[in-house]
């Protein structure tokens, strides 16, 4: 399940998190978003170890200024503070699949 979280968490899980941690960011009124976020749902279904957290990017603007984040939907694979994989064309379930499938632990 893809659980969402305020800024204070994102900090905290980003501080805490040892291995990678997936940061799909999303704005409410998006359609695409929607659809992504439905095709990231099937993705990490099949890969429950891979961390994972969903943030309202309206309600955190300042993430898109700190880690350049030109549109949503945005998914971001964070290790150690530094993002090492950034994903806007979601495709399909396929897709982000295969693209977080060498992030599990």
């Amino acid at each position: 399940m893809l659980e969402e979280v305020e800024d204070s968490e994102l900090q905290e899980r980003l501080w805490k998190t040892d291995g990678p941690l997936v940061v799909f960011f999303h704005t409410p009124l998006c359609g695409t978003c929607k659809v992504g976020r439905k095709m990231l749902t099937v993705a990490l279904a099949a890969l429950p170890e891979v961390p994972s957290v969903a943030c309202n990017l309206n309600a955190m603007p300042h993430w898109a200024q700190d880690w350049q984040i030109s549109s949503v939907p945005c998914l971001l694979v964070v290790e150690r503070l530094k993002v090492v994989e950034r994903v806007y064309a979601f495709e399909s379930a396929g897709h982000l699949f295969r693209v977080l499938q060498p992030y599990c632990s």
